[in-house]
């Protein structure tokens, strides 16, 4: 199994990709480690991992940035009840740059519509 690795930004193996009901979060590292948040407690929400990589590449975040695939019970779950349970907004897809550029709250959500809607 091979990973994708850029500027320090690495991919799960390929074999680690989630299935459907799956959602893409950065984290800094390994297990136990918060996942990135964004100005105003906003989490970054990616349909693919490739997503994530783009994004982390063009906001220039700092080398060992890994995308890592979450199961979204397992999402709704930590959110309602875990260690993302600060989270107060989510960025649907945002697009490399939004987050520097500011443009990041128009594909950004509260929480109770996140919840309601996406999971």
């Amino acid at each position: 199994m091979s990973e994708f690795v850029r500027d320090g930004i690495r991919a799960g193996r390929s074999g680690e990709l989630p299935g459907c009901g799956s959602y893409w979060l950065l984290f800094s590292g390994g297990a136990g480690t918060p996942p990135i948040s964004l100005e105003g407690g906003t989490l970054p929400v990616f349909s693919t991992a490739g997503e994530a990589i783009c994004f982390a590449l063009v906001e220039g975040l700092q080398p060992g940035w890994i995308p890592r695939g979450v199961p979204a019970e397992e999402l709704r779950l930590q959110l309602l009840e875990g260690s993302l349970g600060s989270f107060t907004r989510f960025a649907l897809d945002p697009w490399p740059g939004s987050a520097s550029d500011g443009t990041i709250a128009l594909v950004s959500i509260e929480r109770e519509a996140f919840l309601g809607g996406r999971i």
